[in-house]
C-alpha cells in the first residue's frame, strides 16, 4: 500500500512539472498578445491568475496526499531519527556526541536582492565576475588588494536555494565578512535547474575548487588551506562532488580526478538522500511546499518538485547511497579532506537530521576521517546564513566559529 501511495505522489510531481512548463509557454504567448492587442490586458491578467491557481491547486493536492500518508501510516513509514540499526555497533560508538549550542536571538528576514546588489556594487575589496570554466560561469573573490603577500586561509561558499534559485550577489555580506576577518572568500554562481541537472552542478563545484587551487595565491590566499562550505542544496552538491571525485566516479561521462587537498569540508543542513523518508519529512509536515524551498515563488516550488521527481530514489546522486556500496575502510586518502564538519539545527523542518547522521556513518565506515557534528538549538534551516547576510553580530560570530574551529 505504501508503494501505491508514493507512486501516486510521483505521478502528481510529474503532473506539476508539466503544469509549470505549460504555464511558462502560456506566459510567453500572453506577452505576445499583450504587445499586439493592448485592449486585452485585463483578459491576459485574468489568465495569469488562473495559471497561478493551477499551480497552487496541484501543489495542494500533492501536499494533501503526503499528509494523509504521514497521518495514516505511522506504523508503515518511520521517520528515521537515529543511525540505522544494522550499522555495526563499533561504528555507531564512533559517532561523537553533538556539540549543542543555544542562540537566543532569531534572525530577521533577509534583505532584498536590490539592497544586496547595491552593497555588492559599492564594496571595494572584491574581484568580480571571474570566469572559472569554459561555459562562462563566474565567481567573486573577496580579498584585500593591499595585502596579497601574506598567505590567508581560503573559504569557498556554495549557496543553497533548492537547486533552482539564488545568486552569488545575495551573499556579498558573507564574502565581506570573510574578507574583514582576514580570510579570502570565493563565491561562485553555478548552473540551476532547469538549465542544468545535478551532474552539471557538480561540474561547476568541481571546477570552482580547481580554479581556486590554481589561482588563489595571486589574491593572497593559501592554496594549501582551502575550506569549502555548502548550505542546504549547496551542502548536497559539495558532498556529492567530494565523494565522486574521491572515488573517481564518472560525472557527465567524464571520470573525475581527485581534487586538491582540502583543509575542511563544512556541510550545513544538507540533504544527502532522496528517498521516501525525505519526501515525507520535507512535504508531509507542512501545509504547502513553500517550506521545502528558499522561495515562495510557486513556479520555483514547482521546479523543485519536478527535480525531486527526476531523482527520487536515484542512488547516483545520493552521497549516502554511493558510500553504502563501498567496503569498510576502502577509501584510503580520506577523500583528500583533512576534516569534515556537519551542522544541523533543531528547528529545521525542511531537512531531517538522519540525513546528516547517515552520511557521517558512511564516511567513517568507508574512510575513517576526522569529523565534527555540531547541533545548534533554537535555529531553523536558514537561520545562520540569513543572520550573516543581514549582518547580525551573533550569527557572524557563530559562522566564523564554525569555519575556523
Amino acid at each position: 500500500m505504501k508503494n501505491i501511495y508514493f507512486t501516486y505522489i510521483l505521478v502528481l510531481l510529474f503532473i506539476l512539472g508539466i503544469k509549470a512548463k505549460a504555464i511558462n509557454e502560456i506566459e510567453e504567448e500572453d506577452e505576445l498578445v499583450n504587445a499586439i492587442e493592448s485592449d486585452k490586458e485585463e483578459e491576459i491578467n485574468l489568465s495569469e491568475n488562473d495559471d497561478d491557481n493551477i499551480i497552487n491547486n496541484v501543489v495542494d493536492e500533492v501536499v494533501n496526499v503526503v499528509k494523509e500518508i504521514f497521518n495514516n501510516n505511522d506504523n508503515d513509514i518511520e521517520i528515521e531519527d537515529e543511525i540505522d540499526s544494522d550499522v555495526d555497533s563499533d561504528i555507531e560508538e564512533e559517532m561523537e556526541t553533538p556539540t549543542e549550542t543555544e542562540i537566543p536571538t532569531e534572525t530577521e528576514i533577509p534583505d532584498t536582492y536590490e539592497a544586496a546588489l547595491e552593497f555588492y556594487e559599492n564594496y571595494e575589496n572584491i574581484a568580480r565576475n571571474i570566469t572559472y570554466n569554459n561555459d562562462g560561469k563566474t565567481l567573486d573573490v573577496y580579498y584585500n588588494p593591499l595585502d596579497t603577500n601574506t598567505k590567508k586561509p581560503v573559504n569557498i561558499y556554495i549557496f543553497g536555494g533548492s537547486w533552482v534559485s539564488n545568486e552569488k550577489v545575495k551573499f556579498t555580506r558573507l564574502g565581506a565578512l570573510l574578507e574583514r576577518e582576514d580570510h579570502i572568500g570565493v563565491i561562485p554562481n553555478y548552473v540551476l535547474y532547469p538549465n542544468g541537472l545535478f551532474e552539471d552542478m557538480v561540474d561547476n563545484v568541481y571546477q570552482t575548487i580547481q580554479w581556486t587551487y590554481n589561482n588563489i595565491e595571486q589574491y593572497g590566499g593559501d592554496k594549501d588551506n582551502i575550506t569549502i562550505t555548502g548550505h542546504s542544496s549547496g551542502a548536497h552538491l559539495v558532498a556529492l562532488t567530494i565523494i565522486k571525485a574521491g572515488l573517481g566516479i564518472e560525472n557527465n561521462g567524464v571520470k573525475l580526478e581527485p581534487l586538491p587537498y582540502l583543509k575542511r569540508v563544512i556541510l550545513l543542513n544538507g540533504p544527502y538522500i532522496f528517498n521516501q523518508e525525505f519526501i515525507v519529512y520535507t512535504l508531509g509536515g507542512s501545509n504547502d511546499t513553500s517550506n521545502a524551498t528558499s522561495t515562495d515563488d510557486p513556479k520555483e516550488q514547482a521546479l523543485l518538485t519536478e527535480l525531486i521527481g527526476i531523482y527520487f530514489d536515484n542512488d547516483e546522486v545520493s552521497p549516502i547511497q554511493i558510500l553504502k556500496k563501498m567496503e569498510n575502510d576502502s577509501v584510503k586518502d580520506h577523500f583528500n579532506v583533512e576534516k569534515f564538519t556537519f551542522v544541523y539545527t533543531s528547528e529545521d523542518i525542511i531537512i531531517p537530521e538522519f540525513s546528516a547522521k547517515e552520511l557521517i556513518t558512511e564516511i567513517i565506515r568507508t574512510s575513517p576521517s576526522q569529523y565534527e557534528y555540531i547541533y545548534l538549538q533554537g535555529l531553523d534551516h536558514s537561520s545562520i546564513i540569513n543572520g550573516v547576510i543581514t549582518e547580525k553580530d551573533e550569527f557572524e560570530n557563530l559562522y566564523m566559529d564554525i569555519i575556523t574551529k
